[in-house]
């Protein structure tokens, strides 16, 4: 019976836990569809993590280009997987390079492909 007890306790300690940090203040957002953007062809995430990650979706944890992450959901927790965005680039366009973002500080701008002419991309991986 004390074990049982214990178990108890220990399953609403990881509850409570868990609950709390859901509820910390973390604001995600679901990724929107691709479109080509200022700086190339954009990228779709919310496409690309359920092929990589069966059952995840694409949420923005952090408001900037590295805030993208695959999610996947359980009746228990949450687990956030970083995205390689040249594997995105092959999913989506057939190749890996080159890839990049425009703004650093704007989590829509990545692009696959060649960079549009004059648009001075902060990042390309050739």
């Amino acid at each position: 019976m004390k074990t049982l007890m214990n178990s108890l306790k220990l399953s609403s300690i990881l509850l409570t836990t868990t609950l709390l940090a859901v509820s910390s203040g973390v604001q995600e957002v679901k990724a929107q569809a691709a479109a080509d953007n200022a700086w190339g062809r954009g990228i779709d995430f919310g496409v690309y993590c359920p092929k990589k990650y069966p059952t995840s979706t694409a949420v923005l944890v952090n408001n900037n280009v590295t805030g993208w992450k695959c999610r996947i959901t359980n009746s228990y927790r949450s687990t956030d997987y970083g995205i390689d965005v040249g594997d995105a680039c092959l999913k989506a366009y057939g190749y890996y390079k080159p890839h990049g973002y425009g703004n650093f500080n704007n989590p829509y701008s990545w692009f696959c492909g060649q960079p549009k002419t004059g648009s001075n991309p902060q990042y390309v991986r050739w």
